[in-house]
């Protein structure tokens, strides 16, 4: 794989395991936010939480398939100017 490729890759991973420690603090909040009379703000944080959880899926979906691409992406190294 060329080297921007696992460079993105690694960064997608790294955002991904960002994201999935907002949505552990999150969650935390949401049920905070569940046992006190703000519930309503409780649903709200909780449909975040799940949003968070689709874009760490598809973060990590990109990473793999990124992972197991063919090297037919040329490096910048390798381009010729236009």
């Amino acid at each position: 794989m060329p080297y921007e490729l696992n460079t993105i890759r690694d960064d997608l991973q790294l955002t991904a395991l960002d994201l999935e420690r907002v949505k552990i603090a999150m969650a935390g909040h949401f049920e905070y936010l569940r046992h006190t009379i703000h519930q309503r703000d409780a649903v709200e944080v909780l449909g975040q939480v799940q949003g968070l959880g689709s874009s760490i899926s598809e973060l990590r979906r990109v990473a793999e398939s990124l992972a197991t691409a063919p090297d037919v992406i040329p490096s910048i190294a390798q381009r010729t100017p236009l």
